[in-house]
């Protein structure tokens, strides 16, 4: 089958979207953002001068790669290298929300070292979709107040751009990646053995991994048989354990260190933890 020719369909005119000048040497050259209707408006197959990212935030299009129709949905992507045709459909009546950019070639290699007519879909993560939404809209504001730095500022956002992408195409690809889940596990493990001292741990934990109590219980909980506060609390009590059994920290100084404002409160629960007080470490037999 024949290739189709170059040709960049825009959208309506009272639609967003922005195109660079003739001319230009700008690594970005075309995006477009909002609402659009492929049902009414479809837009046939066709290769580019560049390569196209886009990315959807709402509805149901149908985006036809190679010849091949595939229906994507909230947080799905398409990749098309600049001699692949692309072109856009839609089988259900109402609009579709997406992010478009097209770049003037691929730079990270490992988009680079694939066939000039690569194409792929993929989805994002739940908690990733804002990021390429941020990316875009910081495109929008260089191309519309656009200085001497930024063909370098695009090139570094161009990079983002396909490092994100190229993160979920190979987590795809190689099924023993780590999944999300377990990684938040790995990092709340880390974190917890390192600030043993806190006095709002999971609070500050879902903080720094940026996931909700609720999820993160969730996810600690199926993983470990435990709630994090357990495992926590756990960790602490080995930790105090390990510092007395020393014989060179009191009491006081180890319900300190692992951040109980009162030495009674430390006492109470070492005495529940174990089922006896911290002092019978410097008894005799014991």
């Amino acid at each position: 089958m024949a290739r189709p020719p170059r040709h960049l369909y825009l959208p309506d005119p009272d639609r967003s979207y922005w195109q660079a000048a003739p001319g230009t040497d700008d690594p970005l050259r075309y995006l477009a953002w909002g609402r659009r209707d492929f049902r009414r408006q479809e837009i046939p197959a066709s290769t580019h001068e560049g390569w196209v990212c886009v990315v959807v935030l709402e509805g149901t299009p149908t985006v036809l790669l190679n010849n091949r129709p595939i229906r994507l949905g909230r947080g799905f992507f398409a990749l098309a290298r600049e001699n692949c045709p692309i072109g856009w459909t839609q089988k259900h009546d109402g609009e579709s929300r997406i992010l478009v950019w097209m770049w003037r070639r691929t730079i990270h290699p490992e988009l680079t070292a694939r066939a000039d007519d690569f194409s792929s879909t993929g989805k994002l993560p739940a908690p990733a979709i804002a990021r390429p939404q941020s990316l875009h809209d910081a495109c929008r504001d260089d191309v519309l107040h656009p200085d001497r730095f930024s063909g370098a500022w695009q090139h570094g956002v161009q990079m983002q751009v396909e490092v994100l992408l190229l993160r979920n195409l190979l987590t795809e690809a190689h099924p023993a990646c780590p999944a999300t889940s377990t990684r938040i596990v790995d990092e709340a493990l880390a974190w917890m053995e390192a600030h043993l001292d806190s006095t709002e741990p999971i609070a500050r934990l879902t903080d720094f991994l940026g996931v909700s109590q609720p999820t993160l219980h969730r996810i600690f909980s199926s993983a470990t048989g435990k709630s994090p506060l357990s495992h926590f609390r756990r960790l602490r009590m080995e930790k105090a354990r390990s510092l007395l059994a020393t014989g060179v920290c009191s009491v006081k100084e180890v319900a300190l260190s692992l951040g109980y404002m009162q030495a009674n409160d430390f006492s109470r629960a070492y005495q529940k933890h174990f089922g006896f007080s911290p002092g019978s470490w410097r008894h005799p037999g014991l």
